[in-house]
């Protein structure tokens, strides 16, 4: 909990720009809250670009990419193939981007 709220709830509305600061509301993440189920529920579609990744904590990352709307939702994956929500975002520089079809072209 962070101020009330689950964090997944600032990772999916917020944009923290230093670690120190403020969170600020984030208003493409926000707009899109609604799209999040859908491409878990979808997310076998063609649109979504769906692979797991191996973070370097060894934590397994399930990634939904909604990549023609530029909007990610990662998935964290538990024992019993059970997930949940690590965060949801909508990528709006280029370097991410490459960051993600390296991480694609690298996953299951």
């Amino acid at each position: 909990m962070e101020d009330g709220k689950e964090k997944v709830f600032w990772h999916i509305t917020d944009k923290e720009m230093h670690p120190y600061s403020d969170r600020l509301p984030d208003i493409r993440r926000a707009e899109r809250l609604n799209w999040i189920r859908p491409m878990i529920e979808n997310c076998n579609e063609n649109e979504i670009q769906c692979f797991d990744y191996t973070e370097s904590s060894g934590q397994i990352r399930a990634y939904l990419w909604l990549e023609r709307y530029d909007f990610i939702v990662i998935l964290g994956k538990l024992p019993r193939i059970n997930y949940t929500i690590i965060t949801a975002f909508y990528i709006d520089f280029e370097n991410k981007r490459r960051e993600l079809r390296k991480k694609m072209s690298q996953g299951k």
